[in-house]
């Protein structure tokens, strides 16, 4: 069969022969092992996740725990809060030569199942000192959530000063379905 064949149609079926030979061993082996590794890589990175799982766990259910503080667990009314934040307020405000301005009533809003309440602080003192209490009121007191906070520099030119002004928007959400539910 291969003696009527001239040698150039013998190089071309070799030729042909090693293309086809190349791509069963490339199927048969290097593909398997290629998607092996991949496998093994993504394994991997599942195990590391693992590992670092209880940790993980701890920070989710104390960021649940903090939210659930927030909307719906917090059974202080917004008169309460509002004391609370002022007790804050005069006490820091003493320590550190700062005045308390204005604490308007509470704006309540009421939906279907939330009951929103924005309490509104207005003090006067120095930048870091205000900063400072804008921290302690978003990480150590959990008096709500704080939503904004502004910063207005008013010029008193009958005294010619400088006066740096904040104002903190204090914010409850409680959820009406938990509060029928306790």
């Amino acid at each position: 069969m291969f003696k009527n064949i001239t040698y150039k149609q013998k190089v071309v079926l070799l030729i042909l022969g090693l293309i086809v030979l190349m791509l069963l061993i490339n199927r048969l082996a290097i593909h398997r092992t290629i998607s092996l590794k991949n496998q093994s890589k993504e394994l991997t990175k599942k195990l590391d996740e693992a590992k670092d799982a209880p940790l993980a766990i701890s920070n989710i259910k104390k960021r649940l725990a903090f939210i659930d503080e927030i909307v719906g667990r917090n059974l202080l009314d917004a008169d309460d809060i509002q004391v609370l934040i002022l007790e804050k307020c005069i006490d820091y405000s003493a320590k550190n030569n700062m005045i308390l301005r204005n604490l308007p009533q509470p704006h309540k809003f009421t939906d279907q199942n939330f009951d929103v309440q924005t309490c509104i602080v207005e003090l006067e003192g120095g930048f870091t000192d205000l900063l400072k209490l804008v921290y302690l009121f978003e990480q150590k007191y959990s008096l709500g959530k704080i939503i904004s906070v502004s910063f207005v520099k008013e010029e008193d030119r009958f005294n010619k000063i400088d006066r740096l002004k904040l104002t903190i928007y204090i914010q409850n959400i409680k959820s009406l379905n938990n509060e029928k539910q306790l």
